[in-house]
């Protein structure tokens, strides 16, 4: 799978367990190549763009994430900067979610 992420965030804030933890609103622009892709939308028993990002943010971040596309993809579909976003409550800056 060839994959590229530019990352880009917003920022906000929730509070977890009784302490402010900053929440990112993270816009990231991807590029793939789709041909081993069943689309853009999860799918049980089917690869898709949002299941490998949103287990690339698990196996980052050790936790899971929402992952929303901008619009969707049919099977096979290549992307040059397709845009996504996710909510995050993570230290890691932008530069080391790329």
């Amino acid at each position: 799978m060839h994959c590229g992420i530019v990352v880009r965030s917003g920022f906000a804030a929730r509070i977890l367990k009784g302490n402010l933890h900053p929440m990112r609103n993270v816009r990231m622009e991807v590029t793939y190549d789709g041909s081993q892709f069943f689309g853009w939308q999860r799918q049980d028993g089917f690869e898709t763009v949002q299941q490998a990002l949103e287990e690339g943010l698990v196996s980052l971040l050790g936790q899971s994430y929402c992952v929303q596309g901008a619009g969707r993809t049919d099977t096979g579909v290549h992307a040059l900067a397709q845009v996504a976003h996710c909510h995050l409550d993570t230290p890691l800056d932008d530069d080391r979610l790329r």
